[in-house]
């Protein structure tokens, strides 16, 4: 019998991701090393902040690209809460484009014009 070891070897299959965590992320293999030791480390890249995570599926999973979704400043979803939002809207009028402040509902002309 002569069979060679990397005969043996049975090589994984490539398993799509499960996630739905992966929707934010792009995956990228790095280089860390001296010149001796060269490794390859896979890491995800957040697609609203560009920050490089670990996501290694066996040492790290998906709890650290979680926990970077939660915290980032970037992401569509994380709104601070204590900050009132001001929406405003454009509208045409007879006299052109006009602001009406949905958040209060109040005349801006007339503060404008109070004001002065």
């Amino acid at each position: 019998m002569s069979t060679t070891i990397a005969s043996q070897i049975k090589k994984r299959k490539n398993i799509e991701s499960r996630s739905k965590i992966w929707d934010h992320f792009s995956k990228k293999m790095v280089k860390v090393g001296d010149d001796d030791t060269i490794m390859e480390k896979k890491m995800a890249v957040c697609n609203y902040y560009a920050k490089e995570v670990t996501a290694d599926p066996i040492k790290n999973g998906t709890s650290g690209l979680n926990n970077h979704l939660k915290s980032c400043k970037k992401y569509p979803l994380n709104v601070d809460k204590t900050q009132a939002l001001l929406i405003v809207q454009s509208v045409k009028g007879t006299d052109g484009e006009g602001m009406i402040n949905n958040m209060w509902n109040i005349d801006l002309t007339l503060s404008l014009v109070r004001m002065i």
